[in-house]
């Protein structure tokens, strides 16, 4: 699993913990992170060092609960395991690896990203939300 970083993570960004979905709160300068738990199974808050932590990876149900649309591509000809989603100007597309890759509405390229938090980044720097939720 990937190793996340302090420079990785902002608050409201979804993590892992023990496999439980948590959402960061605050982060110190010496790598100690409080989230509170998102899905009621484990404690409410927690405190834990950055390296307990793991990226949350980017389902198709997330998209869906926030709000993107998937694209129906074979009413463009193509027969593809790729799936395409949009959300106002912004689209995303899944691939069969796993990864996915955010754009703008006319198709140009923007991030490629692989976990919730990435996603909530790029999501941040076009100004679209300043949260997603689980």
């Amino acid at each position: 699993m990937a190793t996340l970083k302090i420079s990785d993570l902002s608050v409201g960004d979804w993590v892992a913990y023990k496999g439980h979905p948590y959402q960061v709160y605050s982060i110190d300068e010496s790598g100690v992170v409080n989230a509170r738990n998102g899905d009621g199974t484990a404690p409410l808050y927690l405190e834990a060092d950055i390296s307990d932590f793991e990226p949350r990876p980017i389902t198709v149900e997330v998209l869906l609960d926030n709000g993107f649309t998937e694209i129906d591509l074979t009413q463009f000809g193509r027969s593809t395991t790729s799936r395409r989603f949009e959300h106002g100007y912004l689209g995303v597309m899944s691939f069969p690896d796993g990864t996915f890759s955010v754009f703008d509405i006319r198709l140009i390229p923007l991030f490629d990203v692989c976990h919730l938090h990435e996603l909530q980044r790029a999501v941040r720097a076009l100004g679209l939300s300043d949260e997603l939720t689980l």
